[in-house]
């Protein structure tokens, strides 16, 4: 599911407001909350994806992270920052 909600968000909040740009757009609304949990949901959702139940040790659960769950998700968390900061650079000029 969060697979699932990081492609909707990547192509509602990214890839949207980019087309919008190129297409000369008077207004490009961006979301900060929604650009930045992009990469998080991608992230955690391909993750346990492929692992499935294998990655519940490792990161552990949405509902317990493990304290490496709570590191890679802040990276995520802070990749989403980055990609919010840029794509508001490029709508800005």
């Amino acid at each position: 599911m969060l697979l699932v909600g990081g492609l909707v968000f990547g192509f509602m909040f990214v890839y949207q407001p980019l087309r919008e740009l190129r297409q000369g757009a008077d207004v490009i609304r961006l979301s900060l909350t929604a650009t930045g949990l992009t990469p998080l949901a991608l992230g955690l959702g391909l993750f346990y994806a492929i692992l499935g139940e294998r990655g519940v040790p490792i990161l552990g659960s949405p509902q317990n992270p493990s304290r490496l769950g709570w590191v890679v998700s802040t990276l995520l968390a802070l990749a989403g920052v980055g990609l919010y900061l840029w794509l508001r650079q490029k709508v800005l000029g």
